[in-house]
């Protein structure tokens, strides 16, 4: 009796399990029960879709922004022992290094490990929703997910996004598992052995999470709020020594292997807590800052980046809206409250959601604008809204929701098949740089040519060392210098940092856009004003070595001691410097001295479409079409000349030649007349006074 009674015991414990499960589990319909049963194969379905979709949409260039070569430069100089990653989340490129170290610098590579990490995102992603949510939510957001074209343009980048999507997937997927079977290892011999390692493992984890990406410094708090929350004590007290103990081993090897000083957060955070991350000088953000930079970002990300997203706007839209923003936050809020109401398990998801965009929006500087910043919560964000939909509204067999769903993959699909470019003829051909426009390209190509051409050790200054860098696949033979910002305006100065500073031998001059998407014809001067004020008093100071391109060419020159007179030279100096008269002066000097009076009359037409108030510009071409015989076109230039400065007695006496020559002659003694009076030579002047009296006579 006694065993049965226990056995009782223990069925009607059995009986009272299920019927708490059921209060927080998804209500199914018959599309639900479906895709329950092949659950498991949908999920290796979408995995492989994932992978498959990536390879179609790979893009073997890095991208314009600069941000993700940055990541690779910092994985070679991690890897060589030349500095210590604090820059742009420090894990990734570490991570990086050891591939580098194996397989040295292949973009390709590279490039794989992102979309391995952007696959494994969307299994884990898979798995969270389908356990946590429901099957039909599960497949909806991973459908969607392999055919958003922003989470396919970057799959195959070097950013951290893919990585970072992978570890959160995985961390939530975790947290999940570990607090299922805690309640079983309690039962279980080495409980405490198993608490250790599984919340160990996960505060690592969580702590390498935050040193991708510094938004997710919430994590850790977060992750041990929460536990406490759940009455979890012991998990909550070993994840938290554990984040304590790998942060401080972290510091101590950054101090003792790196000597780096600092072992806080802030030496990563600080770019954040800045007003403009390009000028420290603006100091720090106030409170009241922060908040406005909360609003403005909740409208930029939200009401822009999130609807292109959903597909509900245009891939290049720009415009944003602060009411389309309060009315997506309080729909996203309405989603939560539900989610709260009815699955406690799915509710963590939303609160790591809200939080993390919370903490991006609140720290990153309105500045950036850039739709990677939230699409990295993208899969989970259509997860959670699906699911409302689907558990909210059983109208006709949950009608509603599938008819979101199809609509949003509807709208996506089109956006990514629209835009897409499925030529994979270049997918894998690092050397061709077909996704840039031609001011990229011929940048690239530049630098390219440049590390494969130029002598060993030598060192070329550009405005994108890091694109300059992989452009050469991270050659050694030579040194990218990138000048951000003009030095100086002093000519003596900027050819002290150029020559001395910097040692540079060689320098990139590109045309490279100012706005990417816009051809108009501004362009990114750092380069060219650095040239031009060096050149002010250096006119001979350029070689050109090579022009890259036609359309938004790109120039390597090479820096030369020349104090000469050299018209190459100082053709290099007008095409850095079209406004510097003092040049386009020498050039219609030195081609009359060479008698190519076709190249004076080229270049002094060149030159007055930047310099109009010149009047040796005309002055030149008048005295070239003289000796060609073509008397017409030389008065006319001669006439253009004095109309800008009829001070110049030389101009006067020529003018007077010319009409001599075409037998003006009452014309040409009012041009020596007034020669004459503005003291030209008296006797030259005598001299062909007499000529044309003669004729006269």
């Amino acid at each position: 009796m006694k065993y049965q009674a226990n056995s009782s015991k223990h069925k009607k414990e059995k009986k009272e399990i299920p019927q708490q499960e059921n209060k927080i589990s998804p209500k199914l319909d018959s599309t639900d029960e479906m895709l329950k049963k092949h659950s498991d194969t949908l999920l290796y379905v979408f995995t492989g879709l994932a992978f498959l979709m990536s390879m179609i949409f790979f893009n073997p260039d890095v991208s314009v922004g600069g941000d993700d070569s940055t990541y690779l430069e910092n994985a070679y100089k991690f890897a060589c022992g030349i500095a210590f990653p604090d820059w742009h989340g420090p894990f990734y490129p570490i991570f990086l290094s050891f591939f580098y170290v194996i397989f040295g610098f292949k973009i390709i590579m590279f490039k794989m490990i992102s979309v391995l990490f952007f696959t494994f995102s969307v299994f884990f992603t898979y798995k969270i929703f389908a356990k946590k949510a429901n099957t039909f939510t599960a497949v909806s957001l991973s459908l969607i997910s392999v055919f958003s074209m922003m989470l396919l343009n970057y799959a195959s980048t070097t950013y951290s996004e893919p990585m970072f999507m992978f570890m959160q997937s995985l961390l939530l997927y975790l947290y999940f598992e570990f607090s299922e079977k805690e309640e079983s290892w309690r039962e279980s011999l080495g409980y405490t052995k198993k608490i250790i390692l599984a919340y160990s493992s996960l505060a690592v984890l969580a702590y390498l999470t935050f040193q991708v990406r510094s938004v997710a410094v919430a994590l850790v708090p977060g992750i041990f709020i929460l536990l406490l929350i759940e009455k979890k004590k012991k998990p909550a007290i070993v994840f938290f020594s554990a984040t304590a103990v790998f942060h401080l081993l972290v510091s101590l090897y950054r101090k003792i292997v790196w000597n780096k000083a600092s072992v806080s957060f802030m030496e990563q955070l600080d770019a954040n807590f800045l007003v403009n991350p390009y000028k420290p000088q603006y100091g720090y953000e106030t409170l009241g800052g922060f908040f406005k930079r909360f609003y403005d970002n909740c409208a930029l990300y939200l009401s822009k980046h999130l609807m292109k997203l959903f597909g509900f706007m245009d891939y290049d839209a720009r415009k944003y809206s602060y009411t389309l923003a309060v009315i997506i936050i309080i729909i996203f809020l309405a989603v939560g409250v539900y989610i709260f109401k009815k699955n406690r398990k799915l509710f963590v998801v939303f609160a790591y959601v809200i939080v993390m965009v919370g903490v991006t929006f609140f720290m990153v500087q309105k500045l950036w604008d850039q739709e990677r910043l939230i699409m990295i919560y993208f899969p989970m964000i259509a997860g959670l809204v699906i699911y409302t939909l689907n558990q909210a509204f059983e109208y006709k067999d949950k009608i509603v929701s599938k008819i979101f769903v199809a609509v949003i993959f509807f709208l996506v699909a089109r956006q990514t098949f629209a835009k897409g470019d499925f030529d994979l003829s270049n997918n894998f051909d690092t050397g061709s740089y077909t996704s840039y426009t031609d001011d990229w390209r011929n940048y690239m190509t530049a630098s390219k040519w440049a590390s494969e051409n130029l002598p060993q050790g030598s060192v070329i200054a550009c405005r994108k060392s890091q694109m300059s860098w992989m452009a050469s696949q991270g050659s050694k033979n030579v040194k990218f210098y990138g000048i951000y910002k003009l030095y100086s305006s002093d000519p003596d100065s900027m050819q002290h940092y150029l020559l001395d500073s910097i040692k540079a031998t060689h320098v990139i001059m590109a045309n490279l856009r100012l706005n990417p998407y816009e051809l108009n014809g501004k362009t990114i001067t750092t380069i060219r004003y650095s040239l031009r004020n060096l050149t002010a008093k250096y006119p001979y100071s350029l070689k050109l070595i090579k022009q890259f391109g036609d359309k938004e060419p790109a120039y390597l020159f090479e820096f030369v001691d020349c104090k000469n007179v050299n018209l190459d030279n100082l053709l290099c100096c007008v095409l850095v410097s079209p406004e510097n008269r003092f040049a386009w002066e020498q050039v219609g000097v030195l081609c009359i001295t060479s008698k190519d009076y076709d190249k004076v009359i080229f270049y002094m037409e060149e030159a007055m479409k930047f310099v109009k108030d010149d009047p040796k510009l005309p002055y030149f071409e008048a005295i070239a079409y003289n000796y060609k015989g073509d008397k017409a076109n030389a008065l006319k230039k001669i006439e253009e000349s004095i109309a800008i400065d009829a001070s110049d007695g030389e101009v006067f006496y020529n003018k007077a030649v010319v009409l001599y020559e075409m037998q003006r002659y009452q014309e040409s003694i009012e041009a020596l007349n007034k020669a004459a009076v503005l003291n030209y030579n008296q006797q030259t002047i005598e001299s062909l006074l007499r000529a044309v009296k003669k004729h006269l006579n």
